[in-house]
């Protein structure tokens, strides 16, 4: 047989009684952007941005962990990210979750501008979802430390699908999100009520439509297919 030492992969025919054997090798990775750089013209004078991308824990996964820009300015921005490994996310890595940004972090030189922050939970004892965002700003530090992040926006509860029920600011304004069409699209989105709240007015409706599941079906079984089309809105006759 025919042989190759760096062969990786072996491929045999069999054709008019005779067996043949062909060695080639198969070459496989990937490609990570490294590098860019754009140039624009403004009243006949050239603008260069480079930026510069890095990956510091391709052995775990290949988004960038830092991106760095060099402005026509002379200025330097970068932004760091960290995902679940970085910051052992048990619950993220575990569902092979491994390209959720959980920490975005925003430099102008060396002074750190803005932190942000995702947390995670698990709901329903299953999927784990942003539970909540929280976030600082800076001005003339190198860092800011963890204890300064200020709570954002809250989000209390999902749905099977992960579509988001309720959310609520730092200051307590809740806003609710009901979903229909087999829960692909937003039906109503309702301020300053709770999900419970919103289900508890749904209830004093009547009969055809009083609970969640009534109206979720209804929009479910909707052939109003041709809704925006001139002089066809509605159903076929």
């Amino acid at each position: 047989p025919k042989q190759q030492t760096n062969a990786l992969l072996a491929t045999q025919c069999s054709y008019n009684g005779l067996i043949d054997h062909f060695a080639y090798p198969l070459n496989s990775g990937v490609r990570l952007l490294t590098s860019k750089t754009i140039t624009t013209t403004e009243n006949g004078v050239n603008m260069t941005q480079n930026t510069i991308y890095d990956y510091d824990n391709k052995d775990f996964h290949y988004n960038p962990t830092r991106k760095i820009t060099d402005e026509s300015t002379g200025e330097t921005m970068e932004t760091r990210y960290k995902y679940p490994k970085e910051v052992n996310v048990t619950g993220l890595l575990t569902a092979n979750r491994i390209n959720e940004v959980i920490e975005t972090n925003y430099y102008k030189g060396s002074n750190h501008l803005y932190s942000f922050k995702n947390h995670f939970r698990s709901f329903n004892n299953s999927t784990y979802r942003v539970d909540s965002i929280s976030s600082a700003k800076a001005a003339g530090v190198t860092s800011i430390p963890p204890s300064a992040l200020e709570g954002r926006l809250k989000f209390h509860d999902y749905d099977f699908y992960g579509n988001i029920l309720e959310v609520s600011q730092n200051d307590g304004t809740s806003v609710s999100y009901i979903w229909g069409y087999y829960q692909s699209q937003p039906l109503a989105k309702i301020d300053n009520a709770t999900f419970a709240e919103v289900q508890a007015a749904i209830a004093q409706l009547p009969s055809a439509y009083n609970s969640l599941i009534k109206i979720q079906a209804l929009s479910s079984n909707d052939n109003s297919r041709t809704i925006g089309v001139t002089e066809s809105d509605g159903d076929e006759g």
